[in-house]
């Protein structure tokens, strides 16, 4: 009778797809009268991104290089991005993105009517572009897009959905990777993309949460760990799902032959199969199924030397944050081809076998024979094929070999900002390390004022813990960081160190360049610097107060026509941040480094106060008197406000990593 059931089920499901592509069909046809405008870039003010629909985690994490492209080569343009209420925890501290837009379907916009209201409100938005990244696989996100009421709309013209866009784009063949049919949409758009590998942001508290999981699973710092993921989700999850018995026999294995720990994880749906895995092994092994949010997760799977699993979210977690792969995966029809979700890269191995189905029916598969035909033997050969390049790769590091070792950083970190520990001679030291590094670096201040505006602002947050360097100027930081148990040695402000370095670099022949302040400010303080600094090579500057757009382009082309070994910026927290990190890539400079005030105090326009006061950390008191209405709101207010945030989030913190039973 069930089958009956079934198969009657299924012919419905067949008629309505049938029904709906027609429809599509016809309107296609009846609708080909509308205009296809072109997308000027330098019109779009506001982007939307939509990523709404059936989709996974691992979905969301393949999207972020089509999001950072977009944002680098339009970063003027406000990225919002419309996304499912599950799946938005994924890209809350990604610093690409302006704000996310939340869609309920299961809550607030479950019917007609809150819907309806729902979409007005997106519409207030006046989007100038929406990009839909995945209209492929459902009606819902193409029609989000056609609501938004954005002038240009981009996407896939898949079962003659296309007339809901402006620009249409055509079906990739089923064997490109999903990163790759993402990008293609933002590269229709004429934009070129460097960067393909996915990326997936958390933030500092997620990381002292995985570390205290560590420390009550008695893993010491210093030791290596495997984390083995058994669990596939709930889509089509037999069908990717490896035997139990076979994960605790891999589990035994690697525990024998490596000596190492093995940290099962999994969702609170998992716990069971995860337990039973473990009842099922003869050596003791780790679990933390249940007990880890999705961002906790990912800094635990970071931590970890090797990530093994089934095709599920977190393996695209593990690929995005850098940690080698063993995927298992199932041979599933040719409509959602394999090479379309591998990992891809020298530290991931797929393991597949074929078995000869010439049609894969992987919702009404009972034996699932590809899965069976992997053998605990072949994965262990990948996972020791793997382990054997992390050691290889260790020891070239500790033989001093071509691999860059970057130098050491001993960091605190307050609100969830790494802070360098350092005193005013090691800053000194560490800057001019940093001529001699291969890269770009990124020199960053944080004070209350800044550490306040980066409580809220996952963007700017994300950005000071990319910097290269990140020292204390301010006294309450270093008040913070004795109330959370963590020593910083003393603040240090750019001016107390900046003649020392000038003092350098007029012997290193360092060329420099000033970015910042009033016209008037930053030509005295150039004028002071070289009656300070006869032989300073200042290339030029320029003054702070341009606009985005041509005269930001001039700025640049100015900047990148001198090259100058460091960029000296001056235009204010977060200002300045957001602006460096923007164009960075596009700078012809290898250090930039943020100043904020530092062009208006050697202008002598902006006073200090007595010497007496500032050496003992009271010229915030100095600055108040000097300036009241200017600085009144920032010391009276943000001061105490951050202490308390620390304090709170501090005992917060505590509460949340209260040791459990692991």
């Amino acid at each position: 009778m069930s089958w009956h059931k079934d198969r009657y089920r299924a012919d419905l499901r067949k008629i309505w797809h049938w029904s709906r592509k027609q429809i599509f069909k016809a309107l296609s046809m009846l609708l080909f009268w509308l205009p296809r405008r072109e997308v000027n870039l330098g019109e779009i003010k506001k982007l939307l991104i939509v990523i709404v629909g059936k989709y996974g985690i691992g979905d969301v994490v393949l999207c972020t290089p089509g999001i950072r492209a977009l944002k680098e080569n339009l970063g003027a343009t406000a990225i919002s991005i419309l996304i499912d209420k599950k799946n938005a925890v994924i890209l809350e501290d990604c610093p690409f993105i302006d704000q996310l837009l939340i869609y309920d379907k299961q809550g607030l916009h479950r019917n007609l009517i809150s819907g309806l209201k729902w979409i007005k409100q997106l519409r207030k938005f006046h989007f100038d572009l929406a990009v839909d990244f995945y209209s492929y696989q459902g009606i819902i996100s193409a029609l989000l897009t056609f609501l938004s009421g954005a002038k240009h709309r981009i996407g896939r013209d898949t079962d003659h959905r296309g007339f809901l866009f402006t620009k249409k784009i055509a079906p990739s063949p089923p064997h490109r990777h999903q990163i790759d049919r993402i990008l293609e949409i933002v590269e229709s758009l004429g934009i070129a993309v460097k960067q393909r590998q996915p990326e997936f942001f958390f933030s500092q508290q997620e990381w002292a949460k995985s570390k205290l999981i560590l420390s009550h699973l008695d893993v010491n710092q210093n030791e290596p760990f495997i984390i083995i993921h058994p669990g596939t989700g709930h889509y089509v999850a037999s069908a990717r799902k490896w035997r139990d018995e076979r994960f605790a026999q891999l589990a035994d294995r690697i525990i024998h032959e490596f000596s190492i720990n093995v940290i099962f994880t999994g969702s609170e749906d998992e716990i069971v199969t995860v337990e039973r895995i473990r009842s099922l092994m003869r050596h003791r092994a780790h679990s933390v199924a249940g007990r880890c949010s999705i961002k906790t997760l990912a800094a635990l799977i970071q931590q970890a030397k090797l990530f093994i699993s089934g095709n599920t979210g977190p393996m695209h977690i593990a690929v995005a944050v850098g940690t080698p792969t063993v995927s298992i995966f199932s041979h599933i029809d040719p409509d959602d081809h394999p090479d379309r979700w591998k990992p891809r890269g020298a530290n991931h191995i797929v393991i597949q076998k074929y078995v000869g189905c010439h049609s894969c029916e992987r919702r009404k598969c009972q034996t699932f024979r590809c899965l069976d035909a992997v053998t605990v033997d072949d994965v262990f050969e990948g996972v020791k094929k793997l382990l054997n390049n992390i050691t290889n790769m260790a020891i070239i590091r500790q033989r001093g070999g071509s691999i860059p070792v970057k130098h050491p950083r001993k960091l605190v970190t307050i609100l969830g900002v790494n802070i360098d520990i350092v005193t005013p001679a090691e800053l000194i030291e560490r800057i001019n390390i940093l001529f001699d590094e291969n890269d770009k670096s990124t020199i960053f201040y944080v004070n209350p004022d800044c550490l306040n505006k980066a409580y809220h602002h996952a963007r700017y947050r994300a950005i000071l813990n990319s910097g290269s360097i990140v020292y204390a100027d301010g006294i309450g930081v270093v008040l913070a960081g004795r109330l959370s148990n963590q020593h910083l040695p003393c603040r240090i402000t750019a001016i107390d160190i900046f003649h020392q370095l000038c003092e350098i670099w007029q012997h290193r022949g360092v060329r420099f360049y000033l970015l910042g302040a009033s016209q008037e400010n930053i030509q005295k303080a150039k004028a002071n610097l070289q009656a300070a600094h006869s032989k300073l090579r200042i290339l030029g500057h320029h003054h702070g107060y341009f606009r985005a757009g041509s005269e930001e382009r001039k700025v640049i082309e100015e900047i990148n026509a001198k090259s100058p070994d460091m960029l000296l910026v001056g235009l204010g927290a977060p200002r300045q941040e957001l602006w460096v990190h923007q164009h960075l890539q596009n700078l012809n400079t290898k250090i930039c480094w943020c100043v904020g005030g530092l062009f208006d105090l050697l202008s002598g326009n902006l006073k200090r106060g007595p010497k007496l006061l500032h050496q003992n950390n009271f010229e915030w008191m100095c600055r108040l008197m000097i300036t009241p209405r200017k600085v009144w709101k920032r010391y009276l207010i943000g001061n105490p406000l951050f202490l308390w945030r620390v304090i709170h989030d501090g005992r917060q913190l505590q509460i949340n990593l209260a040791p459990k039973h692991f």
